[in-house]
This record gives C-alpha cells, sequence and structure tokens, in this order.
C-alpha cells in the first residue's frame, strides 16, 4: 500500500513521500505503529550554523530508534532518547529551502504515516557589510577604524589586502556571524613625498567583495605621528612600546603628559628631524581595584596634538564547576555531553584527557567567562567484546580540577547488514541481486516485502548466523509509461530494519531548453553562457549557429542527458561605431529549435585635451602648471614619459586617468648651472587607445 503525503509551503515545492506499510511481524500481536513529531526547528523556519534537530516520539510499548534524513538522505539513527541530531547546516547554506524528516521505529517493524515527520527550513547566506568604505587620513590622522559584518544569515569568511607599501592592516582574515569585526587601517607617511595619495583596499568574502579607498596628504610641514592609537595591557601585560615620529618635514617638537599614578612613560619630551621617538609605557597594577580602569595619553606638538587611550583589567578568581560527575551509556547510547561553567570570574581556561580509547571528546581545550561550554562524549563499541566497561574523563583548569567517571556495555545481538541500500536497472535491466549477512553473534532472522507489482523478490524471508543469503530481484518492464519509476523493497529483522530504492528508467523523446532567452552585453560586458538541458530523456544532441560576425560562440555541438551544457557567447566591438548592435543565435536540436536574440552598445571614445600649450617661465618664473581633461566618453589613462625631459624641468604627477575631471601637472624649472640665453623643450602626453597625444612647450630664459 502507498500513501502521498504532499505539503504545499510558499516557495512552491512539492514534497511526496512515499511511506511503506510492513507487514506485522508474525511472531508478535502488537499491531499499534509509533508515531514522531519534529519539535526543533519549527517548519518554515530559517537556521543556520550547527542546530539540535529534536523530535518526540511514542508507542504502545516502545520505540527502537528515530532516523533523521535532510534532503532524503540519512544523516543520523539515534537509538537513545532525547531523539536528536546535530547537523551542521553550514553545508547547505543556500537560501534555498531543505526538508527535514524523522522516521520513528518500534521493535516489531510496525509503521504507518504518523511514523514519519516532515518540515521545510532555509538554511541562511551571509552577506558582506562594510563601513566606511572610504577612509580619509586627513591632516596628521594615522589610524582609522573599518568594521566588518554579516547583514545576511550565516557565518561570513572575509579577507582584506591592500598593495600599497604605506598602508598596513591590523588583521587580514576574519569570520563573523552576528558580532562586528574591527580591522585598523593604518598609514605611514614616513617615506611618502609632499602630495596627495589614494590606495585601494580589496575585501573578499563568501557574501560579495567590496573595495575600500584609503586617501591622504603629505605637507612640508612637521607633522605629528604616533603609534598606536590606543593601549590595551588586559589582564597581565606590564609594558608596550609608543612611537613618536614626523611625517612631515622640518623639527617637531613634542611632549607628553598623562592623567593617572598607575602610568609611568619613559620619555616626555623631545625634538625630532627625522626618523621617529621610541617611548617605553609602563603600568603598575599594584593597589587597583578588579574591574577596568583607563588613562588618557596627552601628545602636544609644533605639528599637531593627539591623545590615546590606555587601558587594563585587574580580574578575579575563575572556579570549575561540570556536571554530570557519571556518564552512563547503557547497552545502546553512543553520544552524551557534559557542561563545564566558570562560577568564579574571570576567564576560566580548561582541557580535558581520558583514559580509554573507546571514549572521544568533541572538545578538548576551551576558554569561558560567563557562559557554558557543551562538551559532547561519544563512545565506540566497535571490536569490543560484550562486558561491562568503565573509564575516566579527566578535567584541569586554572580554576580547579575534575574528574568525571563513565560507564558502558557492550552487548552481542544480531545485525542486519546488507551488501546494497539500492539498485538501478537503468535503461534495459531486469534481473539483480544483492545479500544480507549477520555481522552481530545471535541469529539473525529477516523478512521483506515490496511497494511495486512490477518488483519480484525471491527468496522473502529467512535466517542466519554466520552464512550469506542471496537475495534475486526482477524487474518486469511490460506495460511501464516512458519515465522514471521508483519502488522500495522494505527489509525488517531482529537486528535492524532498512529500506533498499529500486528504480528504472523507460526511455522517452528528448527536449530542448535554453536559457536566458536573451542576452544583453551592455557597452562594457565581453562574455556572457547559455545553459542547455534535456527536459526530456533520451539523448538531446545540439548545434548553435549566430548571424553576426562580431558574436564567437563556444561549443557549437554537443550533448546531454540530464547534464547541463555551457556554451560561452563572446562579442567584439573592434572596429565598431555607433549606439547599438542586434544579433540572433540559433540552438537546433532533436528536441526542438530555440532562438536566442543578443543585443550590445559601443561607448564613445576618450579624447585628450590639454591646457595651455605652451608655458613661457621668461627669466623669473620657477613654477607653473597645465590640465589633462577628457572631451571625450569613457575612461581616459595619460603618461608622461619623464625620462625624455631635460634635468631643469620636473613635473608631477607623470601619469593619471580620468573620466570627466580635470587633471593638474605640476610643471617646475632649476636654472642652476645653466648658462645664460634661450632654453625650450617639449613635454610629451600620450593617452592608452584612441585618446590621442599632444605636446606641451616649456619656454625659460637664464639672465
Amino acid at each position: 500500500m502507498i500513501r502521498k503525503i504532499m505539503f504545499r509551503k510558499k516557495y512552491s515545492i512539492l514534497i511526496i513521500i512515499f511511506v511503506v506499510i510492513g507487514c506485522e511481524n508474525p511472531f508478535s500481536s502488537d499491531e499499534e505503529a509509533p508515531s514522531v513529531l519534529i519539535t526543533f526547528p519549527s517548519d518554515g523556519s530559517t537556521v543556520t550554523g550547527v542546530i539540535s534537530v529534536t523530535a518526540d516520539a511514542s508507542d504502545n510499548e516502545s520505540v527502537v530508534k528515530v532516523e533523521f534524513s535532510i534532503d532524503g538522505k540519512l544523516k543520523e539513527t539515534d537509538t537513545e532518547t532525547p531523539w536528536s541530531y546535530l547537523w551542521d547546516s553550514g553545508d547547505y547554506a543556500d537560501g534555498k529551502p531543505h526538508t527535514i524528516l524523522a522516521k520513528a521505529h518500534d521493535k516489531e517493524g510496525n509503521f504507518d504515516s504518523l511514523s514519519v515527520s516532515l518540515i521545510t527550513v532555509i538554511v541562511g547566506i551571509p552577506q558582506l557589510s562594510i563601513s566606511p568604505i572610504t577612509l580619509p587620513f586627513e591632516d596628521n590622522l594615522t589610524q582609522l577604524t573599518v568594521s566588518i559584518k554579516d547583514s545576511g544569515q550565516d557565518t561570513l569568511r572575509w579577507e582584506m589586502s591592500t598593495e600599497e607599501d604605506w598602508i598596513s592592516l591590523s588583521s587580514s582574515t576574519g569570520s563573523t556571524f552576528k558580532e562586528t569585526d574591527l580591522v585598523i587601517v593604518t598609514v605611514d607617511r614616513t617615506n611618502l613625498q609632499p602630495g596627495n595619495y589614494i590606495g585601494i583596499i580589496s575585501v573578499t568574502s563568501n557574501g560579495g567583495d567590496q573595495e575600500l579607498n584609503a586617501t591622504l596628504s603629505k605637507n612640508s610641514n612637521p607633522t605629528l605621528s604616533v603609534f598606536p592609537q590606543t593601549f590595551d595591557f588586559g589582564e597581565s601585560s606590564l609594558r608596550d612600546t609608543l612611537f613618536v615620529s614626523n611625517s612631515g618635514t622640518g623639527s617637531l617638537e613634542w611632549s607628553i603628559t598623562d592623567d593617572q599614578d598607575w602610568l609611568t612613560i619613559s620619555k616626555t619630551s623631545n625634538i625630532i628631524d627625522s626618523g621617529a621617538d621610541t617611548v617605553l609605557v609602563n603600568v603598575n597594577r599594584a593597589g587597583l581595584a578588579h574591574g577596568d580602569h583607563m588613562a588618557i595619553i596627552s601628545i602636544k606638538s609644533n605639528g599637531g596634538d593627539q591623545e590615546i587611550i590606555a587601558k587594563l583589567n585587574i580580574d578575579s578568581n575563575p572556579s570549575l564547576s561540570v556536571s554530570p560527575q557519571f556518564l552512563d551509556f547503557g547497552e545502546t547510547t553512543i553520544q552524551d555531553f557534559l557542561v563545564i561553567r566558570n562560577i568564579g570570574t574571570g576567564s576560566l581556561e580548561w582541557s580535558i584527557t581520558d583514559d580509554q580509547d573507546w571514549l572521544t571528546s568533541s572538545l578538548t581545550t576551551n576558554s569561558t567567562t560567563t557562559s557554558s561550554d557543551t562538551v559532547y562524549v561519544t563512545v565506540n563499541r566497535s571490536g569490543l567484546a560484550g562486558g561491562e566497561y568503565t573509564g575516566n574523563i579527566f578535567i584541569s583548569s586554572n580554576g580547579g580540577d575534575n574528574d568525571v567517571s563513565v560507564g558502558m556495555k557492550v552487548s552481542n545481538p544480531p545485525v542486519l547488514n546488507l551488501s546494497a541500500t539500492s539498485i538501478d536497472f537503468g535503461l534495459t535491466g531486469t534481473i539483480s541481486n544483492f545479500s544480507i549477512s549477520n555481522n552481530g553473534g545471535e541469529t539473525l532472522i529477516w523478512n521483506m516485502n515490496q511497494s511495486e507489482n512490477w518488483i519480484s523478490i525471491l527468496p522473502d524471508s529467512g535466517t542466519t548466523t554466520t552464512e550469506t543469503d542471496i537475495i534475486n530481484v526482477t524487474a518486469n518492464r511490460d506495460s511501464l509509461a516512458p519515465g522514471n519509476h521508483l519502488g522500495i523493497i522494505s527489509l525488517s529483522s531482529n537486528g535492524g530494519n532498512q529500506d533498499i530504492s529500486v528504480s528504472l528508467n523507460i526511455e522517452s523523446e528528448p527536449i530542448l531548453n535554453v536559457s536566458p532567452q536573451s542576452l544583453d552585453f551592455g557597452e562594457t560586458e565581453l562574455q556572457k553562457s547559455l545553459s542547455i538541458t534535456n527536459q526530456g530523456a533520451g539523448i538531446l544532441s545540439w548545434t548553435v549557429s549566430d548571424d553576426q560576425d562580431w558574436i564567437t560562440i563556444s561549443p557549437t555541438t554537443g550533448t546531454t542527458t540530464t547534464e547541463t551544457d555551457l556554451v560561452n557567447v563572446t562579442v567584439d566591438r573592434t572596429g565598431l561605431t555607433g549606439s547599438g548592435f542586434t544579433g540572433s543565435i540559433t540552438v537546433n536540436s532533436n528536441g526542438g529549435v530555440v532562438n536566442i536574440s543578443v543585443g550590445m552598445g559601443v561607448s564613445e571614445a576618450p579624447v585628450l585635451d590639454v591646457s595651455p600649450l605652451i608655458i613661457d617661465f621668461d627669466s623669473t618664473l620657477t613654477d607653473s602648471a597645465f590640465t589633462i581633461e577628457n572631451s571625450g566618453g569613457g575612461t581616459l589613462t595619460w603618461s608622461i614619459p619623464i625620462d625624455s625631459l631635460p634635468s631643469w624641468i620636473t613635473l608631477s604627477p607623470s601619469e593619471g586617468s580620468t573620466t570627466t575631471e580635470s587633471d593638474t601637472v605640476n610643471v617646475s624649472i632649476s636654472r642652476f648651472g645653466l648658462t645664460s640665453g634661450e632654453y625650450s623643450s617639449k613635454i610629451l602626453i600620450s593617452s592608452v587607445g584612441d585618446g590621442g597625444e599632444t605636446g606641451v612647450i616649456v619656454e625659460m630664459v637664464v639672465p
């Protein structure tokens, strides 16, 4: 008998569960099936990370096990209350619905629709959120803080990098879920020439990518620069180092004061022309009360003032608490847990060891302040002879030690073992087999039945101790409609129960499906992809062609059954002018024909525009400038070959790019060492692509 249980959720997903009603055990009068209900998580909820899936199960006699499946795949068989399964949902983090199924069994193999509980949940995905994305290091500022957090629904893993030598990062990698990660960005002006600088900081993550812009200016006056901007001495540190430097020019005169008696500073004033002064900052914890303490260090100078915050913490004593003091796994329990708490104050540092090979702990070391740590303890009975076993778990910490006793029994009942859990007859097969063996000690008694009348099994019952029973399975394809056919062979025994899935396919016609139905490359994109799938059956043979010279397709032919074929479509704008181009791609196959429309834009080229074209320094001027603009479209990238200029001309910058803004190039001349007379030279400005090339004539007179 087959029952179809249909669930319609807001995601418009149809879930069909085949439940096989087994024959009652001929040796028992118990005919009542168990019932089960998933209690956590709730149906339709969103989950993240590692969660405990729990269920309530009941029976008129006893429930022997509950099976937990994710998306139709068996993940855990729990044989002891409470019925639960630890699921790492991070492996399914795609923002899509996933099904959780719990299936209860009693010792007689009774089963009906109430023996299955099914829910649908969504596993969240991470999303990168950064603030700020612009870092202006104005005046004498040397440090700014960037916050990274996850605005999605799963753990965000990120990496941060930069190619600029004058930028350093306090952290380059991290992960976050609900908390905010802070990265301190520090700039060093020491080796930079006076002028304006822009640096790119790249952030990549499993929740998206982002680029940050860091800008700074270096002037020609003395500028106070200190590092770090904060001191955190924590619970034990007694000394740290402060660096005072001049990121400008000239002489920097500085002095330091603080507002707390527990702070001592090794150097309180000095004068710096270049390099950095090293200042030792010492703390004295003697006599300080428990808790957090803060001080302000003030640095004053003729290049600006700064304040630095210094913090420390006076901690008290942690104390270890462990419960329970004894773990009894009996004959069937595989996993139990310990709870470790800090009932004192401060940070409790603990570690776990044990004295038995059959014991495993999920955590062996950790630290906790006010929260509790759960340690899952697992026993492995494999290879152990029947009998009673004892062991000990030792917990050591800076807040005391504790020993937990462990007890376990090993029985030797029959254990059902199958050589296969699925049979696939494919397109042509009709005969297959599998074997039943006993991995336990006592006699295994088994029987089976099938859900579909096109499946035949022989024999359908038997017993075994050490021998292997061979089961022949036959599929009758007569009168089956085209498509996939599924069935289940249900095997019950006194050594466990098992379902064997049986499938076959009756071939039908292929059907062509292509997506997307149109491709728009805009003005900049060069490549997109088409997906070709077979929504029918059999082998789909396809070819692809286009009607435009600027379209290239690869590959142009292929075959598919159930897999997806990707076709890369590339456009070439070289030599094309105008605002828009259209074309068509045709996919022919033995399963139909699909036409794909293609659109592409061609943007306007950049044009180099320089003003003025002549700079006359006469006999007295030494500094001037000219501007570079883009009078066309797109981005104009320009450069000046400074190696070709005479030594009496210097300029900055020598390269750049612009869209609509103006770039200013500062030009200076030096008459030193030159003989009297008139001098003239040409500064050549060239651009990448079709922007053009021009020159600025520089003239001067040496008296």
